[in-house]
């Protein structure tokens, strides 16, 4: 789901930290170019074939992507070095807020996570793996793949609040970093007061 370069870092910029900025940048475009690209170039028709293992994932992802107001929180850890980096996201109707924790909000028009890419399903290879709590909720788990144009495959593992159906968090991995995992923690709203951000600088892809 989510679209995101680094700024307002005070530390050092070794190969992790570039390494981490590529991977947000990636993040950001994914959520704004959507390009039609066929699957089955890089996985079998049969493996996108819709199962009801899947109805909950993409129900999930519908309560995201509907949501007019959400806050998201992520961590970013490289897995050889245990190094994290922290940001934040704000959805609030068309517009998307990101930052480095430590760095100022910039500004990007949402784009919606995929559920079909080129008329297939982007979100397969859905798992049950049985309940668990976080806090007072108690979340079905789910692991499943899913397809970004320009990321490839990610996987996933989802917690879905049984009562509400939406994710209170997901961890991907894979990729083209396979030495990584993300974590997303959801909130969805209300949102605190929206960050001020020049919107005349608002990011457009290039022509």
């Amino acid at each position: 789901m989510t679209r995101v370069p680094i700024k307002g870092v005070n530390v050092k910029r070794d190969d992790a930290t570039i390494r981490a900025t590529r991977h947000m940048l990636g993040m950001k475009l994914s959520s704004i170019f959507l390009p039609a690209i066929a699957l089955a170039a890089l996985v079998s028709g049969s493996a996108y074939a819709a199962s009801d293992a899947c109805q909950p994932i993409r129900n999930a992802i519908d309560k995201q992507n509907a949501a007019n107001e959400m806050q998201v929180n992520s961590v970013l850890t490289y897995t050889d070095s245990g190094r994290s980096y922290y940001y934040d996201h704000l959805y609030s109707r068309d517009r998307y807020y990101w930052r480095n924790r430590n760095g100022p909000w910039e500004l990007y028009p949402r784009r919606p996570v995929p559920l079909l890419v080129d008329g297939k399903p982007a979100v397969y290879d859905c798992r049950f793996a049985g309940t668990d709590r976080i806090g007072g909720a108690i979340v079905a788990v789910y692991t499943y793949k899913h397809f970004y144009p320009d990321h490839e495959v990610l996987e996933f593992k989802g917690w879905i609040d049984a009562d509400s159906g939406k994710f209170l968090q997901t961890e991907q991995s894979g990729g083209p970093l396979s030495d990584h995992k993300t974590m997303y923690t959801f909130n969805y709203g209300p949102n605190p007061p929206l960050p001020a951000v020049d919107e005349r600088v608002l990011w457009h892809p290039p022509h």
